[in-house]
Order: C-alpha cells, then structure tokens, then sequence
C-alpha cells in the first residue's frame, strides 16, 4: 500500500478547515490541521508534510508568516495559499513570501486538485 502525501491544512475557519480537510482526503492526500499560524508552524515542524494549504489570513501569526518559515527550512515543499482576498498586493506578497499558487475562495474541488497535482510535481 502506497502511503498518501500528507497535506498540512492552516485555516482559521472552522468551517473552511473541514471542507479543505474532506476535499484533501477525497483526493487521495492524508490531512493535518492547524487552527492558527503558530499550530501551523508546529505541525509543519512534527509532520513534515508534502504540501502546505495556507490560509492567508490568520489571527496572531498570518499565512505569509507561516510561508517564510516553510521557505526558512525549505525550499522544496509547495506552499499553496488560499485567500478571499485577490487584491493583486496579496498575490504580490504571497508569492514574494515563497508561495508557489495562490488559490482565491471560494474554488471547486477540481481547482484545488489542480493545484495540489502541480505542485507535487514540481517538488
């Protein structure tokens, strides 16, 4: 049995967790879940997983933040972010923080996926 790529979910929302939680799982990737970007970063350090789904706004420590400690430890694992907010400085700052995609809500499950996929395989 192949083990699924571990995907870290970083979402403030509840709601929004679980949705990303079931449509990770539904793709074939094994979720872990932070509520907050200080659980992100501890989760990122004990998991080490895949691919990271950051959410940009987050109370305390903010998605960027979380982007450039991935980025700190390494260059290799996709950080995707996911924001309501397509305000073309977001997208700017996202990806000057080491973002490889930027993911606008709400977006469909294909969406998602197709995100995932490149970034897999561009790691």
């Amino acid at each position: 049995m192949t083990e699924r790529p571990w995907v870290l979910i970083a979402e403030d929302s509840s709601s929004m967790r679980l949705k990303l939680e079931k449509m990770v799982e539904t793709l074939g990737f094994q979720p872990v879940l932070a509520a907050d970007g200080a659980a992100a970063i501890q989760q990122f350090d004990d998991v080490h997983p895949s691919i990271v789904l950051l959410d940009v706004n987050m109370p305390g420590v903010d998605g960027l933040e979380v982007c450039r400690h991935i980025r700190a430890a390494s260059t290799e694992i996709p950080v995707i972010m996911i924001t309501a907010d397509s305000r073309p400085e977001i997208v700017r700052d996202a990806i000057a923080a080491g973002a490889n995609d930027f993911v606008t809500k709400p977006f469909t499950s294909e969406r998602l996926k197709a995100a995932l996929d490149r970034g897999l395989k561009a790691a």
